[in-house]
């Protein structure tokens, strides 16, 4: 019976609005071991995706709530944790933004996405400095990164702008 609702929970998954269904497909797992951790995995992703989705609609308390369950169903897994610093930098907080970005690589020191976003942040600060070392971070292991080449290039052309302003002054 396990095998039936792992598969049927990931089927789920297949669906534009199969969470729940694969919640619940995934929550009958009775089993022990490699099933077991399978519909863990899956629960995981299945609020991680429910996350997202409430994310888009504009629900992001609801949306930090699923995806701060998927993150504690799979404390290894980055993703849920780039999700949420992503909800928090859309609703304007930086810090908590910031603090999963940061969370993310502690558990994935290679996440595209929370490198390009905490150098993004960075930029926003005025803190050039750090910026260009997540970018440059993000370069080493991800050489064909979309768009981290050219915000490199644009924060050495600002501090060279910034180094003619204060020679000037």
């Amino acid at each position: 019976r396990d095998v039936v609702h792992l598969l049927r929970g990931e089927l789920a998954l297949q669906k534009p609005d199969g969470c729940l269904e694969a919640v619940d497909s995934f929550g009958k797992v009775r089993g022990a071991g490699r099933r077991r951790d399978a519909a863990v995995e899956g629960l995981a992703r299945a609020h991680n995706i429910k996350g997202i989705h409430l994310a888009r609609g504009g629900r992001t308390h609801e949306a930090l709530f699923m995806l701060k369950k998927s993150s504690d169903l799979l404390p290894a897994w980055a993703a849920p944790r780039v999700n949420m610093g992503m909800v928090f930098q859309a609703m304007g907080k930086q810090d908590k933004a910031a603090r999963e970005y940061g969370r993310a690589l502690e558990v994935e020191p290679d996440s595209a996405t929370a490198l390009f976003n905490l150098g993004k942040l960075h930029v926003q600060k005025g803190e050039l400095d750090l910026a260009a070392g997540y970018y440059r971070r993000l370069l080493e292991y991800h050489p064909y990164f979309p768009g981290v080449r050219a915000a490199l290039a644009e924060l050495v052309r600002r501090r060279e702008e910034l180094g003619k302003t204060h020679s000037r002054d």
